[in-house]
C-alpha cells in the first residue's frame, strides 16, 4: 500500500521524462530509524513490489547517504566489492521503478522495489533486409582497441553519412556513454579487448540505458557469435572481421530500422497512458 509512505513527493502524476536522473528523498522516522525514497511512483499505474528483509544491524543515515556511491561499503576488503547497490540503483533506473529503503539501527532493513507493469506488445522483429540508404546521419560511439582497424571503421563509417566517435576499450567506453546518456543511437564494439570486453560493456550499460542498441565485432564463426550474444537483448546485430563497407551499411540499417519501430511502439503507448 503506497499510502503507508505518506510521501507526497514520491507520488507523481505524470511519468519523469527519458533520461532524468531519478530523486532521492531521506526521512528521519526516529532517532535510531531511516528511510530512503528513490524514484517516483506514478498515480493510477499498475507496479509488480517486491520486497526484501533481513534482522541485522542496520543502517544510521551516514551510511545510508552513500550506499548507491560504486565501491562503497562497510564490509572487510574481501567479503564484498561495493557494486551490489549501485547495480540496484541502475535497475530501478532502468526500469522507471521506485524504491524504498527503510533501515533501523538494531532492527534490520527491508527494501521495496516497485517495477511498471508493462503493457503487452507484439515485439517487432529485427529486420532481414532494409533500404540501407534511409539510414543515415547516426550518431555512432565505435569501441575497438586496435588502431589500424579502428581508424578503416571510423572512414566507413564516415562515408556511409554517419557521425563516429571512437575509443580503444570497454572501460573508456563506458564513462563516455555514461557522460553522455541519450547521445548515441548506437554502438559497435569490439570483444575481444583489455580490461573490458565487449559483452562486458553490454553487461554495464544494460543497466544505465536498456534501450541503447549494440552491433557486437569479433572474429569467431557467425555460429560462436550468435551462441554469445543470444542472452543480451541489448545486442541486436553481429559482424564478423574482417568487415566490409557493405555489411558494415546493412547491419546499421536492421539496427536503426528496429530501434524506430521500438520507438515508435513506446510513443503509441506514452498516448495511450495520456487518454
Amino acid at each position: 500500500d503506497l499510502n503507508e509512505y505518506k510521501i507526497d513527493m514520491f507520488l507523481v502524476e505524470d511519468e519523469p521524462e527519458e533520461g532524468v536522473t531519478p530523486q532521492i528523498f531521506m526521512q528521519d522516522m526516529s532517532s535510531t530509524k531511516t528511510r530512503l525514497c528513490l524514484g517516483n511512483i506514478v498515480k493510477n499505474r499498475a507496479y509488480i513490489c517486491l520486497r526484501v528483509s533481513d534482522t541485522g544491524s542496520g543502517m544510521s543515515r551516514a551510511i545510508m547517504e552513500h550506499i548507491f556511491e560504486p565501491f562503497f561499503t562497510t564490509k572487510a576488503v574481501d567479503k564484498g566489492t561495493g557494486l551490489g547497490l549501485a547495480t540496484v540503483h541502475g535497475v530501478i533506473t532502468a526500469h522507471n521503478g521506485a524504491l524504498v529503503i527503510e533501515s533501523e539501527l538494531g532492527e534490520g532493513t527491508s527494501f521495496t522495489m516497485f517495477f511498471p507493469v508493462a503493457e503487452p506488445t507484439a515485439i517487432p522483429e529485427v529486420p532481414e533486409k532494409v533500404a540501407a540508404e534511409e539510414f543515415t546521419g547516426a550518431r555512432i560511439l565505435l569501441v575497438e582497441d586496435q588502431e589500424e582497424v579502428q581508424m578503416m571503421m571510423l572512414q566507413m563509417l564516415d562515408r556511409l553519412g554517419h557521425e563516429a566517435d571512437s575509443c580503444m576499450n570497454g572501460l573508456e567506453a563506458l564513462t563516455i556513454l555514461k557522460d553522455s546518456q541519450a547521445y548515441y543511437d548506437l554502438v559497435i564494439t569490439d570483444h575481444n579487448m583489455p580490461k573490458m570486453t565487449g559483452l562486458e560493456l553490454v553487461q554495464q550499460m544494460y543497466y544505465v540505458d536498456s534501450k541503447l542498441p549494440f552491433i557486437l565485432v569479433s572474429g569467431y564463426s557467425q555460429e560462436k557469435l550468435q551462441e554469445m550474444i543470444k542472452d543480451h537483448p541489448l545486442i541486436l546485430a553481429v559482424l564478423r572481421k574482417p568487415i566490409s563497407k557493405n555489411s558494415l551499411q546493412e547491419k546499421i540499417a536492421r539496427v536503426l530500422s528496429y530501434k524506430q519501430k521500438m520507438q515508435e511502439q513506446e510513443e503509441q503507448r506514452k498516448k495511450k497512458r495520456a487518454v
